[in-house]
């Protein structure tokens, strides 16, 4: 298994990743689809790490998607939107239950100049 650690939160399995962080956020992008088979019972949730947020009418809509098939996507859960905040980093958290086997984040970023920074995003089982 591959780890990557995370604030003092212990390890991340890096097969977790829908989006990695190797690059900045400054275009709305869809994250790599992971095949789970389904949640557990109690659900999972996408975990969202971002970075840097520049003050200003910036936006960053995040959203988990989910599919039969890896090629019809519908939407099960919603991040509020990310706003030119100036608290970063910091993290937010979607959760969701699905019967599907392939889940993604999708990033839809709007503004005159947005950079979100490396936004890092990965599932996590729920944790009540």
């Amino acid at each position: 298994m591959v780890h990557d650690l995370q604030w003092g939160r212990g390890p991340v399995d890096k097969l977790l990743y829908t989006r990695a962080g190797s690059t900045d956020l400054e275009a709305t992008e869809n994250g790599t689809a992971l095949h789970i088979y389904g949640t557990p019972v109690h659900g999972m949730a996408l975990v969202v790490n971002v970075p840097a947020i520049v003050a200003g009418a910036d936006t960053l809509d995040v959203t988990v998607e989910v599919s039969p098939d890896n090629s019809n996507w519908y939407e099960v859960a919603a991040i509020p939107q990310i706003t030119g905040v100036t608290s970063a980093p910091k993290e937010y958290y979607a959760h969701f239950s699905t019967d599907e086997p392939y889940v993604r984040a999708v990033f839809t970023v709007a503004g005159s100049a947005p950079n979100f920074g490396k936004v890092k995003a990965w599932l996590t089982e729920y944790a009540r």
